[in-house]
């Protein structure tokens, strides 16, 4: 019987505090798992995908041997990275595509309301709008965050006017370090659980 040929497995973030979990995967013993980019390179400061996906695409470049999947366990930047570097190399992945309709708060919602009514009302705030506004269709209690965020970053539970002005003040502040285009301009609510 043919030796299995051990799998190269490059995880986006990997840690030492996860590798034992990927170890009990049903077949790790033909996988050889890689780190690809660490935590503080993906969460240390300002986000900057290019450089990110320069610095990952360095790694797999240099490796010697198969790149047999990309995988990630951690939400944006990891979750963006993963399609990308799939589509570069040539492995298994979701597409871009669908990871970004899923993760933008708004988008995700859109969709949703396209096939079931089963979904909390929500809208969009107007960053700009001075006094900033409610959506007319959510009301107190609500969740204020922005449209594209991760690890709940600016995201806040309000109960009325004041908590709501209060959130939209510190999402303004806070914004640019998790984007500057569009979408930064405006933020999602929801009724609060």
């Amino acid at each position: 019987m043919p030796e299995e040929k051990v799998k190269n497995v490059f995880v986006i973030g990997l840690d030492e505090a996860n590798l034992p979990t990927l170890r009990q995967v049903p077949g790790a013993e033909s996988l050889c798992f890689h780190q690809l980019l660490t935590i503080d390179e993906l969460q240390l400061g300002e986000v900057h995908l290019p450089s990110l996906i320069e610095k990952a695409r360095s790694v797999l470049d240099a490796f010697d041997g198969s790149v047999d999947a990309i995988v990630g366990y951690w939400d944006f930047p990891v979750s963006t990275l993963v399609p990308i570097l799939s589509e570069r190399y040539g492995t298994r992945s979701t597409s871009l595509e669908s990871v970004v309709r899923c993760e933008h708060k708004y988008w995700s919602r859109l969709e949703q309301q396209k096939v079931t009514d089963r979904h909390p009302r929500f809208g969009r705030v107007d960053l700009a709008a001075e006094p900033p506004r409610p959506p007319e269709n959510v009301g107190f209690p609500m969740w204020v965050k922005p449209a594209l965020s991760y690890s709940s970053e600016l995201a806040f539970g309000v109960k009325d006017e004041e908590e709501f002005r209060a959130a939209v003040a510190e999402i303004r502040e806070g914004i640019s370090r998790i984007g500057r285009h569009r979408s930064s301009r405006s933020s999602t609510t929801s009724p609060s659980a």
